[in-house]
């Protein structure tokens, strides 16, 4: 996954000036942009729908009467009631204009047109490589210590019905057919139980329609159908974008990246020549492109096909993109809207590396399906055989289409371990193996000629071995060994220095790190809404599956991206047998008999982590037994130190006999993201043992056929220290007394007394940049002369505001632009003021140009588990002074104030204009920069 929606625009679009003012209940996030592109989210629900199209219509009935410019380019009202629209009105006036909208009745939020989400998939990663001279190689990698290893099973309901475990290779003619790769392809299947559902039953997915956002299918493969339209398997679709993201057209070919093809294949592909298949192999596809060959996707594009989605019948949806975020954002909101009439699901995604608050929206949507990943069991590698022992086989992984070796030479090469000398290597490589231990070298540069290639390995590398890819430079191959593996070279070196290496020409099957345990990439949640996130763990890491057939026809990728169609795939198995049913109905038999992953040390993974642990199809598929919540959220925000201690749910038997039902506590790992009081997110988690415990009204309950029973219970949070800021979940475990397996709830909850910093000021942000390098003073005499504003946060904030000072820090000029709802970022993000568009803005009066004079900027955002009401959880920072001098401070326009159209219908217009609370700052204020 990537930043959040806001942050990714900001990082191409430039923001301008906005303010909005209204109850905090109510408060909107105007982040305006650069651009006149907003959606606008009105009240009424959309299964209201004679109430969507009368709210719509006095919508734009308000516009008309309040002299607001527009162009309506899209109105929503299948999977959500708003209307996307441009604004036609200098960039000047048009924050006036926003503020007048914002004050329209019904209207919910008002969103930019904002995006570039990114498919959900590790396409190989890249070690920074760059050429400093002639024969002169210099690389520079970062080495962290790595999560917590987990080797240990799984816990187990019950051993999965003929789930092999042992490593197989196919035959050579499979492997070739299946574009070199040798793994077994259903190895991922028979981790979840549908390799058995297939032996053992019909079900296939038929009848079932699944939409696939992303960038299109390949419909020409023959695993997929081989034709798109009416009677074929992708009979549903459109192009919204093109290859260039400004050519939509009405075939959505998968061509030039093959993420679509790919997810796609593990839903339902079918083989007519082989063995694989997908999850649901007889599913008809609905293929919405949303990515072109060069760019993501923007929220309107993935609402718009969200909508086509559903008016094509779809009963599921697959969304493997998206990009750090609230509930709260677009296209969270929108799939949470669609999913009270279509299964949504999503990717959590890819940023497990980067610690906590890093689930995606839109997986992060409260009625969306987030899915997480776990590894499969076995991986296709080539590997190299050393001369002295031709039994040990070194591993390793090539890109995602990794049909070739790293080298294309059968010769045995020497091989150094340059470990020592690093990081100016003298001595003449040419001809042989270099060996690197990251953890003592990670900067290299040779000035001697030029490797055959660079072995690296450091002990992080058995966890995070699944991410990594060979890559060249000039010839040069890349290759990331096992950490084992890389000790054991070097050891064998020191007493064989003469030991040769030769690259295999074919690829074998090898065990995975830590197979059916949850990937390291997979994004940890809870979500900044303090939701449980994800909801479920699926196989994700080096899956084989379709590609493209320009590029293969097959390819073994990993990410979430894979996760979220095997899951949809189980879905539309879940379809198949009940029929219709809700989406929460669904959610419930997913969770509640999904399997919680253990460590080594039987110790129980985060929910966070693995959300309710891995599906278990076998489970879902035969449940006589439903228990509601399916899930809790223990926290909000107002109980972040008194969480809801008491609570109960309900259990139901459908099974024509009475049950006993055994009733129990599964403490998960406790984590936490920060390290004591720096507010800067780890990027390892750390875990304790310490968990919390739970009291159970009775232990044991006895229900007739047809009935149910309510079961209290109490809930003590871990005895850590709230300073820690500590994610405390785990499982209540029911379990039946006939063949059923068990079912559980998963929770989870924060421990914290504390607030935690948003803004990064400890490592420089915000910082201003001024349109000379010699000057702060800014005009408006031409569209360069801005200032520029840096921000970067390093945890999800709900509301940051930035606003103006008089050089004194003695008069507050009011909000230059409000951001609700902003997700942690992973790099700096430019912002842009125009200084003729700096403008005060409260409930009362409309914006008014800023005089020439001298200023500061103040940044103001909530902390991280803070009150938007109370002023001293906000964190603040003060900029240098600037100067505005304008050429001509005289101005023409003339912008409409809000009473001076106001129309006396209230079915149009509210009334409340509430001012937002906010801090005002102060040279005194402890968190100002002077």
């Amino acid at each position: 996954m990537k930043p959040s929606t806001t942050s990714l625009f900001l990082l191409f679009l430039l923001l301008c000036v906005c303010g909005v003012l209204a109850e905090i209940k109510d408060a909107h996030p105007l982040n305006l942009v650069n651009d006149k592109k907003f959606i606008v989210q009105l009240s009424v629900h959309v299964t209201d729908t004679a109430g969507v199209t009368l709210e719509q219509t006095n919508f734009l009935k308000a516009l008309d009467l309040l002299g607001v410019p527009y162009k309506v380019i899209t109105q929503y009202t299948l999977a959500w009631n708003a209307i996307f629209l441009e604004i036609n009105v200098d960039k000047h006036l048009l924050k006036a204009r926003l503020e007048l909208i914002d004050k329209i009745a019904g209207v919910v939020n008002i969103f930019p047109e904002v995006g570039f989400f990114s498919p959900i998939g590790q396409l190989g990663t890249c070690h920074c490589l760059r050429l400093q001279q002639e024969h002169t190689f210099q690389y520079e990698l970062s080495v962290s210590t790595g999560p917590r290893k987990a080797t240990g099973k799984r816990l187990k309901r019950q051993d999965p019905p003929n789930v092999d475990q042992s490593i197989t290779s196919t035959e050579p003619a499979v492997s070739k057919h299946y574009n070199g790769y040798a793994a077994d392809p259903l190895s991922a299947l028979k981790l979840t139980g549908v390799h058995t559902i297939h032996q053992t039953t019909k079900l296939a997915g038929t009848g079932i329609k699944v939409g696939i956002l992303d960038t299109g299918i390949d419909y020409e493969h023959p695993t997929l159908g081989g034709c798109f339209g009416p009677g074929c398997r992708v009979a549903y679709g459109y192009d919204f974008v093109g290859d260039d993201g400004n050519t939509p057209g009405p075939r959505p070919l998968d061509k030039c990246h093959g993420h679509g093809t790919h997810c796609a294949g593990i839903i339902g592909g079918m083989d007519p020549d082989g063995p694989f298949r997908g999850v649901a192999y007889n599913v008809t596809f609905g293929a919405y492109r949303i990515m072109s060959c060069t760019s993501g996707a923007s929220d309107s594009v993935v609402i718009n096909a969200i909508e086509m989605a559903m008016k094509d019948g779809m009963d599921i949806l697959s969304m493997s993109f998206g990009a750090w975020g609230w509930a709260e954002s677009a296209t969270a909101a929108a799939a949470s809207s669609a999913a009270e009439h279509v299964a949504v699901v999503v990717a959590v995604g890819n940023d497990g590396d980067k610690g906590i608050w890093t689930s995606g929206a839109p997986s992060v949507g409260y009625q969306a399906i987030s899915v997480a990943s776990i590894n499969n069991y076995v991986i296709s590698e080539y590997y190299m055989i050393p001369d002295i022992d031709s039994s040990y086989l070194l591993s390793y992984q090539m890109g995602i289409n990794g049909s070739k070796p790293a080298v294309i030479d059968t010769r045995p090469f020497p091989v150094i371990d340059i470990t020592s000398s690093c990081p100016n290597i003298t001595m003449n490589v040419t001809g042989k193996i270099v060996l690197q231990n990251l953890a003592e070298c990670s900067k290299l540069d040779i000035t001697n000629g030029q490797p055959v290639a660079i072995l690296m390995y450091t002990a992080d590398t058995d966890s995070k071995y699944i991410w990594s890819a060979q890559t060249t430079f000039d010839g040069v191959p890349l290759i990331t060994l096992r950490n084992t593996d890389g000790e054991w070279l070097a050891q064998e070196l020191k007493s064989h220095p003469e030991i040769k290496l030769t690259f295999s020409q074919e690829q074998k099957a090898f065990p995975m790190v830590h197979p059916g345990k949850p990937s390291p990439f997979s994004s940890y949640g809870i979500s900044p809404d303090l939701d449980l996130k994800p909801d479920i763990a699926a196989p994700g890491a080096k899956i084989l599956s379709t590609f493209p057939l320009n590029f293969g026809g097959w390819a073994q990728d990993q990410g979430t991206s894979m996760a979220c169609p095997y899951v949809a795939g189980a879905v539309a198995l879940l379809l198949e047998k009940y029929g219709k049913m809700p989406t929460s109905a669904i959610r419930s038999l997913l969770l509640n008999t999904a399997d919680p992953m253990t460590m080594d040390d039987r110790q129980i993974y985060p929910v966070p982590k693995q959300g309710s642990g891995l599906l278990n199809i076998i489970d879902a598929l035969n449940v006589r037994t439903l228990i509601t919540p399916t899930k809790y959220a223990l926290n909000n925000d107002s109980k972040l130190t008194a969480i809801d201690e008491r609570q109960n749910f309900t259990i139901y038997n459908m099974a024509p006999t009475t049950v006993k039902y055994a009733i129990s506590h599964l403490p998960a790992a406790s984590l936490t993201g920060y390290n004591g009081s720096d507010p800067r997110p780890l990027s390892t988690v750390t875990l304790s043992n310490v968990t919390a415990t739970i009291t159970f009204a009775v232990t044991s309950v006895t229900i007739p056929p047809n009935g149910h029973a309510v079961v209290n219970w109490n809930i003590q949070p871990p005895n850590l220290d709230p300073a820690g800021h500590w994610f405390y979940s785990g499982f209540i475990y029911v379990k039946p007394d006939s063949d059923e397996g068990v079912q559980t709830i998963p929770y989870a909850a924060v421990l914290t007394t504390g607030l935690v910093n948003v803004l990064s000021q400890e490592r420089g942000y915000p910082s201003l940049q001024y349109p000379k390098n010699d000057s702060t003073t800014i005009s408006a005499s031409s569209a360069d002369d801005t200032i520029s504003l840096k921000l970067f946060t390093d945890n999800p904030t709900r509301l940051l505001l930035v606003g103006v000072l008089s050089e004194d820090n003695e008069t507050d000029y009011g909000c230059a632009l409000y951001l609700s709802y902003f997700a942690r970022t992973a790099q700096p993000i430019p912002i842009t003021f125009y200084p003729f568009e700096v403008g005060t803005c409260d409930s009362e009066q409309q914006s008014e140009l800023l005089p020439n004079g001298n200023y500061r900027l103040y940044v103001s955002a909530v902390k991280m588990f803070g009150n938007l009401a109370r002023t001293e959880d906000y964190e603040v920072w003060i900029s240098p002074p600037f100067t505005i001098e304008r050429v001509n401070e005289t101005s023409t326009d003339v912008l409409p104030t809000f009473t001076d159209v106001l129309p006396t219908s209230t079915d149009v217009l509210p009334t409340s204009t509430d001012a937002l609370p906010v801090p005002s700052p102060t040279a005194s204020d402890p968190h100002s920069n002077k």
